[in-house]
């Protein structure tokens, strides 16, 4: 399988030697997402019990921000568990707004997850926002990197 993604290279570049992950960090990626999640949910069901708009308002943002949160600090996580023998930094503002996005998309996922009762399609919809949100965090913070090798 390797080799077949590697021959997609162009012919001048080779993938990068010595590159690897920091066990340590991934694993803590992946905990950091799963208490995101979880909180997240939580705090959709108190949405859906909350009886005042404001209160709902409220635990909506809080909700977003535990999911926007989590999504971005997963993903930054796992990009700093990345080891590579080349200088790699990342454009502040860039990756601000990743966070922005993440924490924005997420407040939609909170509306959409934060009703009393919700039908198979309103799942749906739920994570399909949430997968969007993913993607466009994610393509923000990679876009965000500084470094001399060619991004694919």
């Amino acid at each position: 399988m390797s080799r077949l993604l590697l021959s997609s290279l162009p012919p001048d570049q080779i993938a990068l030697p010595g590159a690897s992950h920091d066990p340590g960090l991934v694993l803590l990626s992946y905990l950091v997402a799963s208490a995101a999640a979880y909180t997240a949910l939580a705090l959709a069901h108190r949405v859906s019990q909350s009886v005042e708009a404001r209160y709902r308002e409220y635990w909506r943002w809080v909700g977003a921000l535990a999911l926007g949160g989590g999504i971005w600090s997963m993903h930054f996580i796992a990009m700093l568990a990345f080891q590579a023998p080349l200088d790699i930094a990342y454009d502040h503002r860039v990756t601000l707004l990743s966070l922005v996005i993440a924490v924005a998309t997420s407040y939609l996922v909170m509306r959409l997850l934060g009703r009393e009762r919700l039908r198979s399609w309103q799942y749906g919809l739920a994570a399909t926002a949430a997968g969007t949100s993913i993607a466009a965090m994610h393509y923000t913070g990679m876009a965000a990197i500084r470094s001399a090798a060619t991004l694919y």
